[in-house]
């Protein structure tokens, strides 16, 4: 605890005896003078333990190249080495078009410098990705320090180092692990600018950090379309939740001037986006391919159906106990997204919260950011509920369950000084211990099931590696598509393959959805290069024909799962992928 913020129990009982109120524990106690060491040291070991966890095995758990993170990969590559992503577009800012859906473009910028030096891999597609969750997890040091006090934000940064939920989506190189810290560097930085989103700012407001908080505001809304929803909706509720502040600040020249070149930062940034959402449709390709409602619904179906889905996202089952059904974005079986015991921890930080709010403005600023935390996921549709779209609502759940944390611990100090300080020790090793148990599974067996492997794709993956050192010598490749989403972007990625060959012979593509109902509105690639691809209900490709009509000896590679075409009754695999368990 700070020692600005410890009171001792006989002044503590005296204050209610009057009848006071607790006193909120005020940020400018916390930043007025600098750190101890003993927080530097805590904090250290925190970032410390956060690299660790997410560094450890990146590029092999998960295992394989998940369908999403190939994609990202493949338009880096094309960059890197053209100057083009893989549909052609020089230097793609709003959009790029991924498999047909229209994606995000930050993601594959943040990939970049990690290929040029490390090539075309899981592990250099996935250091973004595994970064931004060590950086989110300073900056949410940072914020809780600023909203709280600096026990309150180093709580904070531990919850989220060990987050089970934080920790998943920051291993893999799909475009929505982002989500956390671009959602978590405005809110930084508008408090670092000393910018009124606490009851007494730590600093005066200072004009070029808040044009450059505004700046990254707008630029974070670039990234992962969730963001572009909760974002504009998290900043406008910070203002309007301490509205005479913001008015007192207007009333001074450097408040006045912060505040403009806040706002002239997010225009520049923000507007460009802004026009390009209202003026070209295909920018929002992707979110009208997952609407909840359905074209014919009225206006008053589709509100209901938007309000059907909110309280499913704070039921105990998706945050406690299993998350989501899809096994590759769901925790380890038996976990949720959450442990059972940070239940506690947030009922102590809405009770806490809930009591300051009339009077502490980080107080309400965490309990509005709970409230939006499911907003990005309500306008999408599907039976259950899509934890990459509520990413950027992650972080107000861990800073409502860091401010119930440090309530508690204080409570019980103060109410049994000696059997406290016994206590809460005792609790955190125990928490500690539980964390270990969800990390050896998550590190073991998790990554060992075969559903796993095949969401991943690892077969394809591996059959990739071990063809890319005879792809030259052979007059063509065969992959069967069933069951496997998008397999052209895992073949492409394997074989590292020239993306001057991929631009220079365009691939041929037949609009989904396919006669079996999959792809819906992607991009469905026959072939490219010397590579064709079967799916079912659609044609053999006519390079089959020609190769069988030539009268030479051509070397074919078949990449086939067990049983597909019956090639085992008349030939040898050249080559087997089997699972973990040898199966």
């Amino acid at each position: 605890m700070d020692a600005g913020s410890r009171m001792r129990p006989r002044a503590r009982d005296q204050r209610e005896k009057r009848g006071a109120s607790p006193p909120v524990t005020s940020s400018i106690r916390s930043n007025s003078s600098s750190m101890s060491r003993s927080a530097v040291t805590l904090l250290g070991v925190i970032l410390l333990v956060a690299a660790s966890l997410r560094l450890y095995r990146l590029g092999h758990s998960p295992p394989g190249f998940h369908v999403d993170e190939a994609t990202v990969a493949w338009d880096a590559y094309c960059l890197l080495k053209t100057g083009h992503d893989a549909s052609g577009a020089r230097w793609p800012v709003f959009y790029t078009r991924g498999l047909g859906d229209n994606r995000s473009t930050p993601m594959i910028y943040a990939t970049l410098p990690f290929q040029a030096m490390g090539g075309l891999t899981p592990l250099m597609s996935r250091l973004p990705a595994a970064l931004a969750g060590v950086l989110a997890v300073f900056l949410a040091f940072l914020i809780g320090d600023r909203l709280f006090d600096r026990m309150t934000g180093l709580v904070i940064a531990g919850l989220m180092a060990l987050s089970p939920w934080h920790l998943q989506f920051s291993r893999w190189g799909h475009d929505s692990t982002l989500c956390p810290l671009l959602v978590l560097a405005p809110v930084a930085a508008l408090l670092v600018a000393g910018l009124p989103l606490t009851n007494r700012p730590a600093t005066p407001p200072r004009p070029w950090l808040a044009g450059l908080a505004g700046a990254t505001a707008g630029a974070a809304c670039y990234g992962y379309p969730a963001v572009r929803i909760f974002l504009p909706l998290l900043l406008a509720g910070a203002v309007a939740l301490n509205w005479r502040e913001w008015r007192e600040s207007l009333r001074t020249r450097r408040g006045t001037l912060s505040v403009a070149a806040a706002m002239l930062g997010l225009g520049l940034t923000f507007g460009p986006l802004l026009h390009r959402h209202l003026t070209d449709p295909a920018i929002g390709k992707r979110g009208a391919m997952t609407w909840v409602w359905s074209p014919s619904d009225s206006a008053g179906q589709r509100v209901l159906k938007v309000l059907r889905r909110y309280p499913g996202h704070f039921s105990p089952g998706f945050l406690f106990e299993k998350g989501t059904p899809a096994i590759d974005v769901s925790p380890p079986e038996g976990y949720g997204l959450f442990y059972w015991y940070e239940l506690a921890l947030m009922l102590g930080g809405l009770i806490a919260a809930v009591s300051t709010a009339s009077r502490s403005v980080g107080a309400r600023l965490v309990l509005f950011w709970v409230v939006l935390y499911p907003v990005s996921d309500l306008l999408s549709g599907g039976e259950a509920q899509n934890v990459l779209r509520c990413l950027p609502g992650l972080p107000g759940l861990i800073l409502l369950e860091g401010v119930g944390a440090v309530r508690l611990g204080r409570w019980v100090i103060s109410r049994w000084p000696r059997m406290g300080l016994r206590a809460v020790p005792a609790i955190v090793i125990l928490a500690m211990l539980l964390d270990a148990r969800f990390l050896v599974q998550f590190f073991g067996d998790y990554d060992r099931r075969w559903d796993k492997y095949f969401a991943f794709q690892e077969d394809l993956r591996e059959a990739g590696e071990w063809l890319r050192p005879r792809f030259d010598d052979v007059d063509a490749v065969v992959c069967t598509g069933t069951g496997i989403l998008v397999p052209y972007v895992h073949l492409l990625v394997s074989l590292r393959y020239d993306p001057h060959r991929w631009l220079a012979s365009p691939p041929t593509v037949v609009p989904g959805p396919l006669p079996t109902g999959d792809y819906r509105d992607m991009d469905v690639v026959t072939g490219f290069g010397k590579v064709r691809f079967l799916y079912e209900g659609l044609p053999v490709p006519a390079m089959l024909g020609e190769l069988a009509a030539n009268g030479r000896s051509d070397r074919v590679i078949f990449i086939v799962r067990p049983g597909e075409l019956e090639l085992e009754k008349r030939y040898t695999p050249a080559y087997e992928v089997r699972s973990p368990r040898d199966e």
